[in-house]
């Protein structure tokens, strides 16, 4: 879900995907999810879950692999995206909002192996700390207020589907960000796109 170091995300105990937290935020909303698109495995996972039978999907690719697909061609999908749409839009069956039990607890099984070295944290987030290396649940223990950690389990309970998506996607960013830093400390070479003006 998201990024490589969630390993899991379940929603009132339930293993769940991108498709599911996202259609979980428009059911809050009132708002149903009636079509998707995308890989196989995207449409396997989202119609084992919350989305079940309430969506019309269109397959446009198989997954091959984490970076790997074999895509449908255009003039295949085009109008099979049509189709799908226009059952999506007049078959009543789709019209039903998915909704999350409320109060709803969020449970994030995180990596366990640290992501950083205490170098990389010092040069960006941290130098206040010193000699610091975090791993993802340390860091969210760190820096996201009103979680509790149990293991590599993040775990927070909301009376809301939308403030609980707001804590995860906190717990995201702080993840992510931390990843995006390391990533131009250890691989972008800022001086070799400098402009000569």
């Amino acid at each position: 879900t998201w990024i490589p170091e969630f390993q899991d995300v379940r929603v009132n105990g339930e293993s769940v995907g991108e498709p599911s937290l996202n259609a979980y935020l428009a059911g809050a909303h009132g708002v149903p999810i009636i079509m998707l698109s995308g890989c196989d495995r995207t449409i396997a996972q989202a119609s084992g879950e919350a989305l079940g039978e309430r969506v019309a999907y269109t397959r446009t690719k198989d997954s091959l692999g984490y970076f790997d697909g074999d895509h449908r061609p255009l003039d295949e999908t085009r109008p099979l995206l049509r189709r799908t749409a226009e059952r999506a839009v007049t078959d009543v069956d789709f019209h039903e909002p998915v909704r999350a039990d409320v109060p709803v607890t969020v449970e994030v099984d995180v990596a366990a192996e640290p992501f950083s070295s205490a170098d990389q944290n010092a040069r960006w987030m941290i130098p206040h700390r010193g000699d610091v290396t975090y791993t993802d649940a340390e860091l969210v223990m760190e820096f996201v207020d009103g979680v509790e950690r149990d293991g590599e389990t993040i775990r927070f309970t909301r009376d809301s589907f939308p403030d609980a998506y707001r804590k995860l996607h906190e717990i995201l960013l702080q993840i992510y960000e931390r990843g995006i830093e390391n990533l131009i400390d250890d691989v972008a070479e800022p001086d070799a796109y400098a402009r000569p003006d």
